[in-house]
């Protein structure tokens, strides 16, 4: 194990012999602790006291109910707590939390032992205490923490690399469904903020990219759902126009080529309530496949400021035959 933290000889125990493994996970513990088999990262065996207190049966009162506290996956960021027979869903339910426990302690975690069914996991700091074990519970169908030292010995390590691009990703998929509008400046202004974390513009960029992908798919996915997306609006406005092109491949499906749409409403307000004037725009499109949205206006005859949109169409260039 890393700097002989964890090699004694498999005799000693913690409780009675304090005085050797004390001072190797930097303090005592008390009299009650696990031993140095269960501390050894080849021993398969099951735990004394697992058969004992975790896998009793529930009593007729709680039956129906697990005897222990799940933890709850929308706990917010920085209120993650761990305690002895806390259970989770899944290993990767447990993984995620333990992350965010140490992304918030501005800590580093190193892991002891990393299985499927077992995970042992400390902090990496020089003679850090803190050490939990979680492993599969057969009697409840769950995983569950069976081993906690839940003490530091040290302040915060500013040069803790523990966060990754996955790990901001996730944060930023829940913001980006309330704020889908969001960009790299305010997602920057938001890690900050909630999480209390200073990155890249680099990486801001590239995690707000791949979390977009997430919550809308990719752009390409989002061209295969335009057929839908015309037929839903005849369904809902009835005498709309809605045209769409597309590049015929022989081996392939259909390439998108141009849209034009006119609502119907649309089209009956500009007769009924503007100014027998068009007005045509145009801008560039700044998605992946790029592209030029071109509209036509009408001046809105309640605000001279406000124009009316009558139809609008995407087209790959702005030309005479666009």
């Amino acid at each position: 194990m890393r700097d002989g933290r964890y090699n004694r000889s498999k005799t000693d125990t913690i409780g009675g012999g304090l005085s050797g493994i004390g001072t190797n996970l930097g303090g005592t513990f008390g009299s009650v602790g696990p031993t140095i088999e269960e501390l050894d990262s080849d021993y398969d065996k099951p735990y004394d006291y697992e058969s004992e207190a975790f896998n009793s049966p529930v009593s007729s009162e709680d039956e129906g109910r697990t005897a222990y506290d799940a933890l709850n996956e929308e706990t917010e960021y920085g209120e993650v707590e761990f305690e002895v027979g806390q259970t989770f869903t899944t290993m990767e339910a447990f993984k995620s939390a333990l992350k965010d426990y140490f992304v918030y302690e501005g800590k580093d975690v190193m892991y002891l032992k990393n299985e499927k069914q077992r995970v042992r996991a400390a902090c990496a700091s020089e003679n850090c205490s803190w050490l939990i074990l979680t492993s599969w519970n057969s009697a409840h169908g769950c995983f569950q923490v069976k081993t906690l030292f839940n003490e530091h010995n040290y302040g915060r390590d500013f040069s803790s690399n523990l966060v990754d691009r996955q790990w901001i990703t996730l944060k930023l998929v829940k913001r980006l469904l309330i704020q889908p509008d969001m960009k790299p400046k305010q997602a920057m202004e938001y890690m900050i903020k909630d999480y209390n974390i200073q990155l890249s513009s680099k990486m801001i960029s590239k995690a707000l990219k791949a979390a977009r992908e997430e919550v809308i798919s990719d752009e390409g996915t989002q061209y295969g759902k335009i057929r839908d997306y015309l037929m839903e609006l005849h369904r809902t406005n009835p005498s709309s126009t809605a045209r769409l092109d597309m590049i015929p491949q022989p081996e392939s499906f259909p390439l998108f080529d141009r849209l034009y749409i006119s609502l119907d409403a649309c089209k009956r307000g500009f007769i009924e309530g503007c100014r027998p004037l068009i007005g045509l725009d145009g801008c560039f499109l700044k998605g992946y496949y790029g592209g030029q949205l071109l509209s036509a206006v009408g001046q809105d005859g309640n605000n001279n400021n406000h124009f009316f949109v009558i139809a609008y169409a995407v087209v790959p260039n702005e030309c005479k035959n666009t």
